[in-house]
């Protein structure tokens, strides 16, 4: 998969002077375009601006005005780079007075974007960025991979793992994730979760006795950990990379929380597929994931995810 032009959040919080950091390091790696989108402050919006125009001081007009301050907010975009690594590899800065989701949206489809990178939480228009309503629009509506960098995190990866479910979005999220490990020639854990619980087993199988619960837990782990190596053997990826495949059972989402938790710092994952993924990361579930897991999460799409920035 290739990445060439990577499209940042930008807030100014710590959480995205991160994220930028990791995004610029993550260009000189792939020889990729840095382009950086900033949003106004929500309560500088259209109506405020032109109050300030026509009813203030001279002064205030000077200070508020519209093209003063996206001028402004560019301007500290770019001082912000100042003394960053790799910072020439920033391309252009987009200010936006739209609400924040829709910012990050609307220039990556503009700059053709090949991944978008923000920081796990922010300020002002991109507070709780991935954990309410604007997270949510980004996630669910973005065609693109969306890199979300927790506090700490450290490029190149040393362990990134994917969870996969066999779909087209999964397929995805492990070419990126072999990619991204290559960088450092690491390893990679490829993980399916069988979701085993009584009464899944009950409705899909007809299980109802301990027994025949134990032994047909087994059995679909062991199909899964031969869907793994199948799945895997399709990518010629991963005849260079060391990589284990792992298979847990339970609720999906707990597994994947608690296994990407204690084996990884960058979890790989695909937004839409079947069976118990279907819709994993929309709602409460994607809140959960991205709230409780301590390590930072790379959220794909299938090629043919049809967009929408309504």
């Amino acid at each position: 998969m290739n990445i060439n032009h990577i499209v940042v959040g930008f807030d100014f919080s710590d959480t995205a002077k991160e994220a930028l950091q990791i995004a610029l390091k993550m260009a000189n790696s792939f020889d990729a375009e840095v382009h950086v989108v900033t949003s106004l402050p929500g309560h500088l919006d259209a109506k405020v601006l032109k109050d300030a125009k026509e009813f203030a001081s001279p002064r205030a007009d000077q200070l508020y005005a519209k093209e003063a301050l996206l001028e402004s907010m560019e301007s500290r975009v770019r001082d912000a780079l100042n003394g960053l690594e790799n910072s020439e590899r920033l391309t252009s800065v987009d200010v936006m007075q739209i609400r924040a989701s829709k910012a990050i949206a609307e220039v990556a489809d503009m700059r053709e974007a090949d991944l978008i990178v923000v920081g796990a939480t922010g300020l002002g228009a991109f507070q709780r960025l991935l954990l309410g309503s604007t997270s949510q629009r980004l996630v669910h509506e973005s065609r693109w991979p969306v890199f979300v960098v927790k506090p700490g995190f450290a490029w190149p990866p040393q362990r990134v793992m994917c969870s996969v479910d066999f779909s087209d979005a999964s397929r995805n999220a492990v070419e990126l994730g072999a990619d991204i490990a290559a960088q450092a020639d690491a390893g990679i854990t490829v993980m399916n979760v069988v979701e085993t619980t009584p009464a899944r087993m009950l409705d899909a199988f007809g299980v109802r006795y301990v027994d025949d619960f134990a032994q047909r837990r087994e059995e679909l782990r062991e199909l899964a950990r031969r869907d793994i190596e199948a799945f895997i053997n399709k990518d010629d990826r991963f005849e260079k990379l060391a990589w284990t495949p792992l298979v847990t059972d339970g609720l999906i989402e707990e597994c994947i929380i608690e296994t990407a938790s204690a084996k990884a710092d960058l979890l790989c994952i695909g937004s839409v597929g079947r069976s118990g993924f279907q819709g994993m990361l929309l709602g409460n579930t994607a809140e959960r994931v991205l709230r409780e897991l301590p390590c930072s999460m790379l959220i794909t799409k299938p090629d043919d995810f049809v967009l929408d920035h309504a």
